[in-house]
This record gives structure tokens, sequence and C-alpha cells, in this order.
């Protein structure tokens, strides 16, 4: 039977601990499977006891970055973070810096702003393991033109290339636009570009 509520509803939550990670549950599914929850650390993959479609929120985090959906099982979890709508201004620069150039996971929209020292700076793409399959970013370049790059030494790869600084995929002046597709963890990253105006760019090899 439905009942109906006129007043809000404080819900105090229960502290638990699983695999090392202490969050406080707020509902549960009929299986005793957790559906919602809160913490400061994002669940451990592979967990039990998370229902499929379990919400976490991350009560410290970064803007941008609060929520994680399990996307795997209720015997093994797989948390991964839900897109954000918002853009997320970031600078170029010839070395990673968080904050900076690196975009973080679950962010979907990126504003280029002006290039620190040139042209071969560069953005770096989140970590595969971060984000779903399918995954995609758009990155609105700056009039200049920069590169993308990879995680460091992650082995990772942007159209079939080591893009972790061994190669880079270069956007050229123009202020394009250009989006970053992830395939799956060993594939990794297909980059797409169109001008100004809508032209397709030619399918950039980096090198």
């Amino acid at each position: 039977m439905i009942k109906v509520f006129n007043r809000p509803i404080k819900i105090g939550g229960y502290a638990r601990t699983i695999n090392g990670i202490d969050i406080q549950t707020l509902e549960y599914d009929p299986s005793g499977n957790i559906l919602r929850c809160t913490g400061t650390t994002v669940p451990t993959d592979g967990s039990a006891g998370y229902a499929k479609s379990c919400v976490f929120v991350d009560t410290d985090a970064s803007a941008n970055i609060i929520m994680y959906v399990n996307e795997g099982s209720a015997t093994s979890s797989d948390f991964n973070a839900v897109p954000s709508g918002a853009v997320v201004s970031l600078t170029p620069d010839d070395a990673e810096g968080a904050a900076v150039n690196m975009i973080p996971a679950g962010v979907s929209l990126v504003a280029v702003g002006a290039n620190v020292n040139g042209v071969t700076d560069f953005l770096v793409l989140p970590a595969l393991s971060s984000v779903p399959d399918g995954f995609e970013i758009t990155i609105v370049a700056n009039a200049a033109g920069h590169e993308i790059r990879t995680p460091a030494t992650s082995a990772e790869e942007i159209n079939s290339e080591d893009c972790d600084g061994t190669k880079e995929y270069a956007i050229a002046a123009g202020s394009e636009i250009h989006r970053f597709t992830k395939i799956d963890g060993t594939i990794g990253w297909m980059g797409q570009g169109f001008t100004a105006i809508g032209a397709v760019v030619t399918a950039v090899v980096p090198d």
C-alpha cells in the first residue's frame, strides 16, 4: 500500500565498511543489497553487496565528479563516474598538472584556454580505466591549436598510437572541435575533429 508523507524525510543512514572502504548506507533493495550510499572514497571494484545501478555520492569530491553508478553486479561491483554536464575550462601546458591540463574522469565537455608556452602544450585524457566504454569527451580547442595526450607511462592509445608522451594527437589552429570516444580498455580512444564551419578534419594520426 502506498503511504503519503507531507513532511521532509531525514535519512540518517547506517555506517558500513566494505572491502576497507567506509560508506554511509541510505537505502537497500529487497535482496539486502545497497541501492544508495555516500562516502569520501569510491567503493572498490569487485566488491559484493552493492546492487546493480547502486548510486554512490562522493561527499568530498572535486567539482563535476560527485556521483558514481555500479555498472557491475551485486557480487562484483564496477563503479563508474556519471558524466558531468558542466563545461570545464583547462589550460594546455608542457607538463601534467591536476586542475590545469588534466581532464578529470566524468567530465565530458572541455573548453580550452590559451597555451602557456606554445602549440606543443597539451591536455591529458583521463585514464581508460576511469570511464566506461563508449564514453565521449568533446573538446573545444583554442585558436592557436595544441596537443592531446594520454596519462604519462600509461601506454594508452589515441587512434591506434601510444600517446602517453611517446606521440601526441595534434589539434590544428582555428578553434576546432574534437571528440574522443573510448572504444575499450585495450584499443583506447578514437579521436575525430571538425573545423569551426563544420567540415570534417582529416583523420589525425598521432606522431
